[in-house]
């Protein structure tokens, strides 16, 4: 599993609530992985 992967896995496991608290490249991450 890619760190972009277990970021999307988490990024579902809760309920999407982290997404506040996430920094712009990670998300810009989390956007390439899906």
């Amino acid at each position: 599993m890619t760190v972009s992967e277990k970021i999307v896995a988490d990024f579902v496991a809760n309920d999407v609530e982290f997404i506040t608290t996430v920094p712009c490249k990670q998300l810009a991450g989390v956007i390439d992985a899906v």
